[in-house]
């Protein structure tokens, strides 16, 4: 078992706490050359042309089955007290005034309070991802627009989310890149909860 850090934002810390998020997507770096993929071992995967022919391989930064990511997200110190508050807590800004939070690529693992084992890790094209599977990602569902055919749903809420943190990098979903996809359950103090 090997831990790693992973950036979470406030609204995603939310949705972890509250039990809705138990999958996360993150961009293959760079970007593998191929139009298939195939596991080769728990974290690696081999890119290739439809043939089967492997042109590149990678292997997931965030580990694999059974290994634990600890969350990095939005905090402060309460200096000298030796106390961390996070901004995903509910209430605090009510209870603490003028807070200037730090990034949660500085929280330190010491202070980190959230957990995850991972519980699998693939590899597919980012708008494959499934209905359900956008649920797990814990975005709300949105209306896709009005007509026949229209509705309500996990899929267009995530692909809104999607777009505002990874459009501007260049991954939106217009570009359908490669992801890892994440599969994970909140642990604590080592154990399952």
């Amino acid at each position: 078992m090997k831990e790693h850090p992973i950036l979470f934002s406030t609204a995603m810390v939310h949705a972890i706490l509250s039990g809705e998020k138990t999958q996360t997507r993150r961009v293959v770096k760079p970007p593998p050359d191929g139009i298939t993929a195939l596991n080769i071992s728990g974290r690696a995967w081999g890119f290739g042309d439809s043939t089967g022919m492997r042109k590149s391989q990678r292997s997931c930064p965030f580990g694999a089955a059974g290994d634990v990511l600890w969350v990095r997200e939005t905090w402060h110190d309460l200096g000298g007290l030796g106390v961390i508050v996070f901004k995903a807590d509910p209430n605090v800004e009510k209870t603490v005034t003028g807070i200037r939070w730090k990034p949660s690529i500085h929280l330190p693992r010491r202070a980190a309070r959230i957990f995850l084992e991972i519980t699998g890790v693939r590899c597919e094209r980012l708008t494959d991802i499934s209905e359900a599977d956008a649920r797990a990602e814990g975005v709300q569902r949105e209306h896709t627009g009005i007509g026949p055919g229209y509705g309500w749903s996990y899929r267009y809420g995530f692909m809104n989310l999607w777009d505002s943190i990874n459009g501007p990098r260049g991954f939106g979903w217009e570009k359908n890149p490669w992801v890892w996809v994440i599969e994970f359950k909140k642990i604590a103090g080592g154990k399952s909860e």
